[in-house]
């Protein structure tokens, strides 16, 4: 999957996971560039989301817009 931050293209190089505290949960996951930089790719979870109630982690987050992109 491609998603795109800033103008920048990345290219993730894992699914998406849940990370963060009990308090904090936002979904990451790691990425490249074209160049072949490595990044962490950060999601926010959105506020409808509800797992308790069997919602399907896609609807998680609005995956096609990343919150922050940062290089590892």
């Amino acid at each position: 999957m491609k998603v795109i931050f800033k103008n920048k293209e990345y290219t993730l190089t894992q699914e998406a996971y849940i990370a963060g505290t009990n308090e904090n949960k936002y979904y990451e996951a790691a990425a490249i560039d074209e160049n072949g930089n490595k990044y962490i790719v950060v999601w926010n979870i959105l506020d409808n989301y509800s797992p308790e109630d069997g919602d399907d982690e896609g609807w998680a987050c609005d995956w096609e817009a990343p919150t922050n992109v940062y290089s590892i």
